[in-house]
């Protein structure tokens, strides 16, 4: 039998189940009010998502408004949130709010967007996904390359080349030349073949700026039926013109421009460097081209020969020697053009012809054979000569270094008041003390009286005869500083006769007893030849101590670093360079009076390799590479040393295959970027240097990375297939450049293959790329 409680108990549920509906009914509202608020307005980020999240487990119709709403908000986090509840949505307005998106800085939520405009994709989506494709950032495309497929993307490809193409045609109606020009080498850059008619017009368009561009595009087009109108831009007399035009003919690769260019490179004119230039360029390619360079070498001119030089060095030629010695046989300007020829082309068949100009009477022969002889090894007229030649010229420096005025004044009777009272000034007439003195206004008897009407007739006679003196002093310390003034003429003649010279130098003078700059003016030029022969030849002719006069003159520095590098230093096996390099680096003028000689010669290596100066640098670093592997601390303690400027210093570490003592150093530097960080880029691939390969893929991924083209191809050639992700993406960057770049990185690993979204650039605008991209 039942009790009364248990019969109660159904009718007790029936009663309370009511109010417990209500009283969690009220508790959920309220629940929901506080997470609507906390959504709108909580202070903390992680709270408003987090309230976001709840609200969407089960929305209600009016929380889409908010959802919306936070899709605006401060935060990455709580927009992140937002987007990701959206996203999937299929309401009218979701595809424009996916759209703006695409905007956003934050990845998380671009990668919602771009899936959300693919899900069920409509036109609309897609239009939005295409226009972004083409009109945003990489960071965007790299996104939207990585989410679509093949297809799609080949789509969204050839979309942009149509934008880019249809854009630059409209800029080159605009009335602006730079536009225009900008516009014109970006038509040619799209290799197709509308484009030679257009760019052909351009040449003869009346701003040079605009012709130049429409013949860079020429170039860039690759069209061969450019190179009539090209060549025929090469008569312009605007070096502006001419030289895009070259650069262009030698794009294209043509032979009929070669006899062109020859002319322009026989004559005297700045267009001649740039002719030069593109003929050995063709000649890699083009036999007529060779002999060109060749048959320029038996006409041209002293003033090109260093230029012609270059050309030939840099096409790997030989020419036919016998014509060579027949223009030194001729002295004079044909033997000097070839001797300018011969210091940069070494030619050891040929030392007998340089010889005998070791005695012409004409100093710029014996110069340029001297300098011709010093880029051979082992060559016994030169090294018999060096010693009294270096001594002659120290003698000459010696000589212009005595300070002439207190001789003469020991050995002429000048009177004292003739020199200026301060040393170490130039003075002016008009700003000399006795000058001013004799130029004082006079005073008179009534002026005196009128400003002191207390002063005795006395006191006045006294200042009037104290005002006269005092005038006759300045009148005659004048005259004496006049004819200082003659007898210094006289003896700049007699100073310029003992140091050979013909005319005095323009400012031969300075009051003081330092070695004055001007005066090695004149001789400079055969001091120089002398200094880099020495460097080459025998360093150790030079003393140390007037290798540190030597290196305190401008003039001289360059060629003083490069001797300072190239001495053998006589460091023993316990002494580490770097070590004695420290010993010394706190003097900046000089090596302390007890250092040893092998530390003032360290000091002044040291004092090179930390010079402002680029040619003082390089020439020490020059130096230095002569010495070989024991230079190697040195470079790197330099490397270590120097904030700016260290790109050479990498340059000799690889040229002296340093890589186990300069590896570290080298490392550290590519994360600095900027030009070191290049060039550390380029050392770390000359080593090898596989090690790297995880720091370089990092700098990939920096946004703002400027070397990322320089990282890219270092990548390629370290050969390493784990970079096959990191170089894909490059492939869809906002840059050509970095396209074809990565699409030549991806080829050299041969990693094409495993990369099927590179046929979508087949479709690309720019030649190149699509060239890359089919191969």
């Amino acid at each position: 039998m039942k009790s009364s409680l248990q019969r109660r108990l159904p009718r007790a549920r029936l009663l309370f189940a009511p109010l417990a509906l209500v009283l969690c009914l009220s508790a959920c509202m309220a629940e929901r009010e506080r997470l609507l608020e906390e959504a709108k307005s909580a202070e903390s980020a992680e709270t408003r998502a987090l309230a976001l999240k709840r609200l969407a487990k089960d929305p209600a119709e009016n929380d889409y408004a908010l959802f919306f709403q936070s899709t605006q908000d401060p935060s990455a986090m709580v927009r992140e949130t937002a987007i990701a509840i959206l996203y999937l949505d299929d309401g009218p307005r979701i595809p424009d709010l996916l759209g703006s998106l695409l905007d956003d800085p934050s990845p998380e939520v671009q990668t919602y967007a771009i899936k959300g405009l693919l899900h069920e994709a409509t036109p609309k989506k897609l239009a939005y996904l295409r226009q972004a494709y083409a009109r945003k950032g990489a960071l965007l495309r790299r996104l939207i390359a990585a989410h679509v497929d093949a297809n799609l993307l080949a789509d969204f490809v050839r979309h942009e080349a149509e934008l880019i193409w249809k854009e630059t045609g409209d800029k080159l109606t605009l009335p602006a030349p730079a536009i225009q020009a900008e516009a014109a080498l970006l038509l040619g850059q799209s290799g197709r073949a509308e484009a030679l008619e257009r760019l052909t017009r351009l040449l003869k368009d009346p701003s040079i700026y605009v012709a130049a561009g429409a013949a860079s595009g020429l170039g860039a087009a690759g069209d061969a039926r450019a190179v009539s109108a090209l060549i025929e831009l090469l008569k312009e007399p605007y070096a502006e013109v001419r030289e895009p035009a070259i650069e262009a003919l030698v794009k294209l690769n043509s032979a009929a421009a070669i006899d062109p260019l020859r002319e322009i490179a026989g004559k005297e004119a700045a267009a001649s460097v740039a002719a030069l230039r593109g003929l050995a360029a063709l000649s890699t390619r083009h036999a007529a081209a060779k002999d060109a360079l060749c048959a320029l070498a038996e006409q041209v001119s002293p003033a090109v020969a260093r230029t012609l030089a270059d050309a030939l060095r840099a096409a790997s030629l030989t020419c036919d020697e016998a014509k060579w010695a027949e223009r030194l046989d001729k002295g004079g300007e044909d033997a000097l053009a070839i001797l300018t020829i011969l210091e940069a082309l070494p030619r050891p068949s040929l030392a007998d012809k340089i010889a005998p100009l070791l005695d012409a009477e004409d100093a710029r022969l014996r110069d340029a054979a001297m300098l011709a002889l010093s880029s051979l090894p082992n060559q016994p007229a030169l090294a018999s000569r060096l010693p009294a030649l270096v001594e002659a010229a120290l003698k000459a420096m010696d000589t212009a270094q005595t300070d002439w005025i207190p001789k003469s004044r020991a050995t002429e009777d000048w009177p004292e008041d003739a020199f200026p009272e301060a040393r170490g000034h130039s003075h002016d007439h008009d700003h000399d003390h006795g000058a001013r003195e004799s130029e004082a206004p006079k005073l008179d008897r009534a002026a005196i009286m009128k400003t002191n009407p207390s002063i005795t007739e006395a006191q006045i006679d006294a200042m009037l005869q104290a005002q006269e003196s005092e005038r006759q002093k300045g009148a005659k310390k004048k005259a004496n500083f006049e004819e200082f003034l003659d007898r210094l003429d006289r003896l700049a003649k007699e100073r310029a006769g003992a140091l050979g010279l013909a005319h005095p130098p323009a400012r031969v003078f300075a009051f003081d007893d330092d070695y004055v700059p001007d005066l090695t003016e004149a001789f400079s030029a055969h001091l120089t030849a002398l200094l880099t022969t020495v460097a080459r030849q025998n360093p150790s002719l030079v003393p140390d101590k007037v290798l540190e006069v030597l290196w305190r003159e401008t003039d001289f520095r360059v060629p003083a670093c490069e001797i300072a590098g190239a001495r053998e230093d006589k460091v023993s096996a316990q002494d580490s360079a770097p070590r004695l390099v420290k010993a010394v680096a706190e003097s900046t003028v000089g090596a302390a009076p007890s250092a040893t000689p092998v530390q003032r010669e360290l000091s002044l290596v040291e004092r090179c390799l930390r010079e402002r100066d680029g040619d003082a640098q390089l020439a020490a670093i020059e130096g230095l590479k002569r010495r070989g592997k024991q230079a190697i601390p040195l470079l790197v303690e330099a490397l270590q040393m120097r904030k700016e400027q260290r790109a050479p210093l990498m340059e000799a570490l690889v040229a002296l295959d340093a890589k186990s003592q300069a590896l570290e150093p080298i490392r550290a530097i590519v994360s600095e970027g900027g030009a070191d960080g290049l060039a550390a880029l380029r050392a770390l691939s000359a080593f090898g240097d596989r090690a790297s390969v995880p720091a370089m893929v990092e700098k990939l991924g920096d946004p703002a990375l400027r070397e990322r083209r320089e990282v890219i191809e270092a990548l390629g050639r370290l050969g390493d297939d784990s970079v096959r992700d990191a170089l894909e993406k490059e492939l869809f960057s906002d840059r050509p450049e970095i396209r074809a770049s990565a699409l030549r990185a991806l080829k050299a690993l041969n990693l094409g293959a495993s990369v099927p979204k590179i046929a979508a650039l087949k479709g690309d605008y720019f030649a190149e790329v699509r060239q890359l991209a089919a191969q």
